[in-house]
């Protein structure tokens, strides 16, 4: 009977244990459903400031080609202004004595 009684014992240590992995497995358990709810949180937003990041990416995109023209534009009018600088008698309709 010696080692039923230490089979007894052992089995109870053996229920305690398990009692003590039930109790950590819950708390895990919860601690694994926090987590994914902060996941999915993540988650909205990351979306959230990818479509304003796409949103930035187009306005700047449009003010780039807008610029882009205004220097062309700029360009072409610093070319006739050189031109017009470095017109002289001989290579104009101006009289010579407009040459410097």
């Amino acid at each position: 009977m010696g080692k039923n009684s230490l089979n007894q014992k052992d089995f109870e240590q053996l229920n305690l244990k398990i009692d003590k992995l039930v109790a950590s497995n819950a708390q895990l358990v919860l601690q694994v459903s926090d987590l994914l709810n902060q996941i999915k949180e993540l988650q909205k937003s990351n979306k959230k400031q990818a479509k304003n990041f796409s949103k930035t990416i187009s306005e700047l995109k449009s003010i780039i080609t807008e610029l882009k023209l205004r220097i062309k534009e700029k360009d072409a009018e610093v070319a006739k202004l050189k031109e017009q600088v470095n017109k002289d008698s001989s290579n104009s309709s101006k009289p010579s004595s407009t040459n410097f």
